[in-house]
């Protein structure tokens, strides 16, 4: 989430935090950009997990992009629940 610029010869400034307008668009970007695709959704919400509690450490440090991946995960969680329910309540049959 957070952009680190490497440039030769000169020290690489330090890593800065997003704005708020700036994790506010991340999250509907990525959110949007998932299709409504059962899997696809679980197999991300799995990859925010892991972000989260791989990263926990620098929570503090970058607030709002940790504020990012936990939105974006609540609102990957809530249309997981509403995939499921759509694929439970439908009816098909299986060859």
């Amino acid at each position: 989430m957070t952009v680190v610029i490497h440039q030769t010869g000169s020290p690489a400034p330090t890593p800065q935090d997003i704005t708020c307008e700036e994790a506010g668009l991340w999250v509907a970007e990525e959110f949007f950009a998932i299709k409504d695709d059962l899997f696809e959704v679980h197999e991300r919400i799995g990859r925010e997990r892991a972000t989260i509690s791989g990263e926990g450490y620098q929570s503090g440090q970058f607030p709002n992009a940790n504020f990012a991946h936990e939105a974006l995960l609540v609102h990957l969680e809530a249309r997981y629940l509403v995939l499921l329910g759509d694929a439970v309540g439908s009816d098909r049959t299986l060859h």
